[in-house]
């Protein structure tokens, strides 16, 4: 279920993103509608496409994907056979309601930290 997020103009200018195709940038932003407040989802690469580009079927969510590993935006992890995703910078930029639910989603194995932090 999408959740109603902010997006912070800053976003628009961090170089990795930057790097990115224009529909790469827009997976990023749909997948902060999709995580949880800790910025972490399900790795359904079908149920993202589907929430994220639903009149668009031809997009590939895992190569978009990988475009966002790259900018170091993005974490795509195994954890017991199954796969998730985290955007680790989530916590700085977005302020989720304080009646929304605790994640049920493990942490990636290593956090790598805030690779926007050192942005803007």
């Amino acid at each position: 279920m999408g959740r109603v997020r902010m997006i912070n103009p800053e976003v628009f200018l961090h170089e990795g993103l930057g790097g990115c195709s224009a529909h790469a940038r827009l997976l990023f932003i749909a997948l902060w509608t999709q995580a949880d407040r800790e910025g972490r989802l399900r790795w359904l690469p079908l149920r993202i496409h589907g929430e994220a580009f639903p009149h668009e079927p031809g997009l590939m969510v895992d190569a978009l994907a990988a475009e966002l590993v790259e900018a170091g935006v993005l974490i795509v992890y195994l954890v017991k056979g199954r796969k998730y995703a985290s955007l680790p910078g989530f916590p700085r930029w977005q302020r989720p309601h304080k009646n929304e639910a605790e994640s049920r989603w493990p942490p990636p194995p290593e956090w790598p930290g805030d690779p926007l932090a050192d942005q803007g």
